[in-house]
């Protein structure tokens, strides 16, 4: 609705970076992407640490995977319910940063609890995988943060902060939110 372009995002990024080294992953759909002229100079130049991509499956990633790592940016792969150890594998394999484990079969938001065989696939996807693994999709609390990494190395947590940014929270109360998740 604002017209905000790849390259205001990553003009904020440059921003953020030069206050802190805290490392930021840009998600994004691909075609935002294809239409951001040298993106990946841009995002380096930007301290940009690594780039996922939602929408853009395995098979058509070699010319991204290719100069996201010509730049040195990471590479995030996305992992699902349905991956089989052989994609995971493969994801594994052409990535550099991190997998995403997207935990439910479901469009993003809010939920109160981890998906039923979520531990199971966890230790099925580290076993196929040497990157860390980061759990994401619905964790908004305490509770299923502080259940999502006892299996995983990290989590994700997105929607709550749209809904709160959305609603119009202050930089204090969404500092007050990202406490009341923290699991440590």
């Amino acid at each position: 609705e604002r017209n905000v372009t790849i390259d205001d995002v990553l003009n904020i990024i440059y921003k953020i970076k030069q206050r802190t080294d805290i490392p930021v992953v840009l998600f994004s759909y691909y075609n935002p992407i294809l239409q951001c002229a040298e993106f990946f100079d841009k995002a380096k130049l930007a301290s940009v640490d690594g780039v996922l991509i939602v929408d853009l499956p395995l098979e058509e990633s070699s010319d991204f995977l290719k100069a996201a790592n010509k730049t040195g940016l990471k590479t995030i792969g996305l992992v699902s319910p349905s991956s089989s150890e052989d994609r995971i594998s493969d994801i594994d394999n052409k990535h550099s940063g991190f997998l995403y484990y997207v935990c439910r079969n479901a469009i993003t938001g809010v939920s109160g609890a981890l998906p039923e065989g979520y531990t199971e696939k966890m230790c099925s996807i580290k076993k196929s995988a040497g990157l860390p693994v980061v759990a994401g999709f619905g964790i908004s609390n305490k509770a299923v943060a502080e259940q999502a990494i006892k299996h995983a190395d990290g989590f994700v947590v997105g929607s709550c902060f749209v809904n709160a940014i959305t609603q119009g929270a202050s930089l204090d109360k969404l500092t007050q939110l990202a406490r009341s998740i923290d699991p440590r």
